[in-house]
């Protein structure tokens, strides 16, 4: 038969992780002369070992190429620790979760922590940060019960930056003195919600959060959306929203641009919301009333960015 022409189509294919041991022999080498002479007693041997690499772990059998996979498991893909000691007995690898998390912790302290100071004095070097704290709950805690909240402190230095910075900074309680002992002098300007704690800082600049203002006015809207044209809590979140809407047309703007904008188009509306919500009159306890005295109480502080176009 003579070929007329032919066909092509392609397979997508998986090769299976593979594992092995990589043998490190090290050799152990004696002058044989030292220590010999029959006139000198007490001449030590020199014994030398060779140079090699040194273990990432000492005394285990991880591997950089090994931890790495553990900790892209369990951080980037969520693959729990037991989870993983089941992988790995499947494929004949004996490795138990307690061995990794030892790891993983030595690791952290050992390789990750350098990176996180040098993280930190980088973002304390920086003109704004970003701080907020959420509930974070730890089951098993040293004097502490499994319901007990804790927080998980979180700052970053914003959107408006060539490269994120993002630092995770862990507390059992929500006292002020966890954030004046991560930003200390800083005194650049701090972007954070209502909080208290942050009034501790004695150098930085507090800017309010209208994102949290806006969230209050959401919360109290009313369940019907017939309600909404005579609801106070729509109209909050209208000038919300029209504030948030002349920022963005600003974002392609240089700092200096977007400040003097900002004083034409965004000042004047927000004048317009203090005015209006100073005129409500609430009273009890509601959701409104919530918003109402979060909006005032954050009045000075929502007023900050307009003094740098950097400010988000």
């Amino acid at each position: 038969m003579t070929e007329i022409g032919e066909d092509k189509y392609d397979e997508l294919i998986y090769t299976p992780a593979k594992f092995h041991i990589r043998r490190h022999i090290v050799k152990v080498y004696k002058c044989i002369k030292c220590g010999t002479s029959p006139e000198v007693s007490t001449e030590p041997c020199n014994i030398r070992r060779a140079e090699h690499p040194e273990l990432m772990i000492p005394g285990s059998y991880c591997s950089p190429e090994l931890l790495a996979h553990i900790v892209y498991e369990k951080f980037c893909k969520a693959v729990p620790l037991h989870r993983q000691e089941k992988d790995f007995k499947s494929k004949g690898i004996p490795l138990l979760k307690a061995t990794m998390s030892n790891w993983v912790c030595y690791a952290a302290e050992k390789w990750c922590a350098p990176i996180v100071q040098n993280m930190k004095e980088k973002l304390l070097s920086e003109k704004i940060i970003h701080a907020d704290e959420t509930v974070f709950q730890v089951l098993h805690e040293e004097g502490r019960k499994a319901t007990t909240n804790s927080r998980m402190w979180v700052y970053c230095n914003g959107k408006i930056n060539d490269r994120s910075n993002i630092i995770f900074d862990y507390h059992p309680t929500r006292k002020s003195e966890n954030a004046v002992r991560f930003l200390g002098e800083f005194d650049g300007f701090l972007v954070c919600d209502g909080y208290a704690a942050y009034n501790a800082l004695q150098n930085a600049k507090r800017c309010g959060c209208l994102t949290h203002v806006r969230r209050y006015w959401v919360n109290a809207l009313p369940k019907e959306k017939s309600a909404y044209e005579t609801s106070a809590a729509a109209k909050g979140v209208d000038f919300c929203n029209r504030i948030y809407h002349e920022e963005k047309l600003l974002i392609e703007l240089t700092a200096e641009e977007r400040y003097e904008q900002r004083l034409v188009k965004i000042k004047p509306l927000l004048d317009a919301f203090f005015a209006w919500v100073e005129t409500l009159q609430v009273s009890g306890k509601n959701k409104l009333v919530d918003a109402v005295r979060y909006t005032l109480n954050e009045k000075k502080y929502l007023y900050t960015f307009l003094e740098d176009g950097d400010v988000p």
